[in-house]
């Protein structure tokens, strides 16, 4: 029985999240910035439509976009059940838009969501958590404790990735609900790329000497993928390094994904 949950316990917040955590603090400031600059230039805009009339909803879309700031582009979240400061959502808006842009459209394209869980009423170490079907209906939860969730998010869009760009091949589905959301899991069959054969061998002969992922994202071949995309988000060259394979496997995938999935002009970023 194989969950698409990330699990990371205290033990490697201790040893190796401090650092990743004093970034992130440091860009959410800089965002904070930003990101109250584009709420008022959004205001500015709905104001201008107002006095002309919305009459298309093409229109609202559009405002959308342009309350978007322009270098750190909109996260689609939703609410939860967590309570989470400006710090924490700048810190996991910092960290979306350094995926490639052709996923994170894709994502948002099929109407996904991203939410915050409230951690005191969990007992377990959770941090974040995916959950959908080829992709579609998807949501990942991240913890609301401290700019843990940002850490995991990377993470999450890596099961999604590997979830979007691979067909179901005869799977058997279980549900288990998490506060207001049910999560599906396998049972029986495959439903991520990182299943295959040639990604399995990737994972065998490169993941002990991985140092970029963690115990746990080691424990098999789908969570390894996860890791190993959060590490190519974050640090591409040093995982080139010391995991030529896995980067040249993921690599590969975002190249034929982006070929695939175009983005329009108007949607890149500055």
């Amino acid at each position: 029985m194989k969950f698409l949950i990330y699990f990371i316990n205290r033990t490697i917040y201790n040893l190796g999240l401090r650092a990743t955590l004093s970034h992130l603090h440091e860009k959410g400031a800089n965002m904070q910035k930003l990101f109250t600059q584009a709420k008022a230039f959004s205001r500015r805009i709905l104001k201008a439509l107002d006095n002309y009339g919305r009459k298309s909803l093409g229109i609202l879309t559009l405002c959308s976009l342009l309350a978007s700031s322009p270098v750190f582009a909109g996260i689609p979240l939703k609410q939860g059940d967590g309570a989470v400061n400006d710090a924490q959502v700048n810190a996991a808006i910092e960290v979306y838009n350094r995926i490639p842009t052709s996923i994170r459209l894709q994502y948002e394209l099929n109407h996904n969501s991203i939410t915050f869980f409230n951690s005191k009423q969990r007992r377990d170490n959770v941090i974040g958590m995916y959950t959908a079907l080829d992709g579609m209906e998807a949501n990942i939860m991240l913890s609301d404790q401290d700019l843990l969730g940002a850490y995991a998010l990377a993470h999450e869009i890596g099961h999604y990735f590997d979830d979007v760009v691979y067909k179901d091949e005869e799977i058997l589905l279980q549900e288990k609900r998490y506060g207001n959301q049910v999560f599906r899991y396998v049972t029986r069959g495959k439903r991520s790329r990182s299943e295959e054969a040639d990604f399995v061998a990737i994972y065998q002969q490169e993941a002990n000497q991985n140092g970029l992922v963690t115990q746990y994202e080691k424990s098999d071949s789908t969570e390894y993928f996860a890791g190993s995309f959060k590490a190519y988000v974050d640090t591409p060259e040093k995982l080139q390094v010391v995991a030529p394979a896995t980067y040249a496997f993921i690599d590969q995938l975002v190249t034929e994904f982006n070929a695939s999935h175009p983005v329009p002009e108007e949607a890149v970023t500055a």
